[in-house]
């Protein structure tokens, strides 16, 4: 006997986008998040003056891209429910 793991796949089909878009934010935010880990850890190491500005630079980038994805995965549920 065969046996299918989605018995329906236009289910599977209509779910896979937004499985990809959760799994697509959460990658960037843990990728952002180490971005904001090596800028501190660069900053404390920062030999070169220009380090400390394009550090900050970063941070302040990563961190509102990190909190705009947050945002919409909370709006995304809001949504939902």
């Amino acid at each position: 006997m065969l046996v299918r793991p989605f018995a329906d796949a236009t289910v599977w089909r209509a779910a896979l986008p937004g499985l990809l878009r959760s799994a697509f934010s959460a990658l960037v935010s843990r990728h952002h998040a180490g971005a904001v880990r090596m800028v501190d850890q660069a900053v404390g190491q920062a030999g070169d003056p220009w380090v400390r500005p394009l550090s900050r630079t970063i941070r302040h980038q990563r961190r509102g891209e990190t909190g705009l994805i947050t945002g919409l995965r909370v709006s995304r549920r809001r949504l939902a429910t």
